[in-house]
């Protein structure tokens, strides 16, 4: 074998995040940060070193194949998320990085090629004493290993190829009423118009390819799971205030999970009738579970990252999620998934509350006779300017006259 033969056997597949890719070229730099100290009439310079510079990495690369836009959008799809990845370099090895910027082109003599320049700079390590920060990134790291696994587990079930054309009609079906799901739980919340605008786009033009979609695992699972953990771009910009319901006080970011939750939560595979019978009940189970679980996840989120107003709050929003994720835990998954599911469980008990977060006490008081609003809350605190608080906190219309009953106040 030649050497240039040797040498080629012993470059890796590049990929980021588990998306491949191929190179054409890269540039790495890298160095030390030096200071140079000059003086004034002194011929003696003194230069200082201060320190390793961060390594980058510029690649040139493409994605090729008769299906280059799925190939192309998964891999901006890895490239636009927030935080660390891992990249394959096919010359320097594994390496944990953070992407800086990239650009795609496309022309028409590319043919089935979509060529991107990437920029890459290496992810480093924070340098402070171990804190919520670094549960909240470890929750991240397993979200994003967890819906690798759960995207692997439906892959594994879900089948259509030579089967007979019933069983993608019936899963067709079931995509139809999941999306539907989606659609009706976003339509309940307020959120950015222009965001929400594309969101109902991408959402429509997904079902109008919803055969095509049904009919790949692979396709299924990457638009599916795409639209739901994308739903939070449509009110993660809201102020606090504007995200929240005046009537109920509940959160969209949090509540607009719920019906997806709620998808499937207790279906079961039927295993009468004949082997298509019970694969179209395996692939109706399989998309309800794969939406739900994602949902999950994206919710886990969503909830380590609220600033809850009440130490109550935050504890009953930690355990609807424990109680999730236990939930999919007695679920039967394999060992891998389950390990990464109860990873993610421990990382929502040890980050909601956050420790660091200066959390108000909601009490109970019991008012027995006929009092005002500002009596009340003095009499509870000996602070009024609590009242307006007090006020919203009870739904109060007549803060004059309040009838006997129980009342939530915060008490400082």
């Amino acid at each position: 074998m030649s050497e240039a033969g040797v040498w080629a056997r012993r470059l890796r597949p590049a990929s980021f995040r588990g998306v491949p890719f191929k190179v054409d070229s890269h540039d790495y730099a890298s160095g030390r940060k030096i200071v140079s100290h000059e003086t004034v009439g002194d011929e003696i310079v003194f230069s200082e070193d201060m320190g390793k510079k961060s390594e980058n990495f510029n690649m040139k690369g493409f994605v090729i194949g008769d299906d280059v836009f799925r190939l192309r959008d998964n891999l901006i799809s890895e490239l636009n998320k927030e935080g660390a990845g891992e990249l394959v370099h096919p010359y320097l090895g594994n390496k944990s990085v953070k992407v800086v910027g990239f650009n795609v082109s496309e022309g028409a003599g590319d043919g089935r090629r979509a060529m991107f320049t990437i920029e890459f700079i290496e992810a480093g390590k924070p340098n402070f004493p171990k804190s919520i920060f670094d549960v909240v990134t470890e929750f991240f790291d397993s979200a994003n290993d967890a819906i690798d696994a759960v995207k692997a587990e439906f892959e594994a079930i879900y089948k259509i190829a030579s089967l007979p054309s019933f069983v993608l009609d019936e899963a067709t079906v079931t995509l139809n009423n999941a999306l539907g799901v989606v659609d009706k739980a976003i339509q309940k919340i307020r959120s950015i118009p222009e965001e929400k605008a594309k969101f109902e786009k991408r959402l429509q033009d997904l079902k109008n390819k919803i055969t095509q979609t049904a009919s790949s695992a692979d396709s299924l699972v990457d638009e599916t799971s795409s639209l739901i953990t994308g739903t939070d771009a449509i009110i993660k910009e809201l102020e606090v205030t504007d995200a929240i319901d005046v009537e109920s006080g509940n959160d969209d970011r949090l509540t607009v999970y719920d019906s997806m939750i709620d998808l499937g939560s207790n279906q079961i595979v039927d295993e009468t009738g004949t082997p298509n019978d019970i694969q179209v009940s395996k692939n109706k189970v399989a998309i309800n579970k794969l939406n739900r679980r994602i949902a999950i996840v994206t919710l886990g989120g969503s909830s380590i990252l609220k600033a809850y107003p009440t130490i109550q709050d935050a504890t009953k929003q930690k355990q609807k999620l424990v109680d999730l994720l236990d939930s999919v835990l007695e679920d039967d998954i394999d060992d891998n998934t389950y390990q990464i599911f109860s990873d993610l469980k421990g990382y929502i008990i040890k980050a909601i509350p956050n420790d660091s977060a200066s959390l108000q006490n909601e009490v109970e008081i019991n008012i027995i006779g006929f009092e005002n609003s500002l009596t009340a809350i003095y009499k509870l605190t000996g602070n009024i300017t609590l009242e307006s608080d007090f006020i919203k906190r009870n739904k109060i219309n007549n803060p004059s006259y309040l009838s006997p009953q129980t009342y939530k106040a915060i008490n400082e």
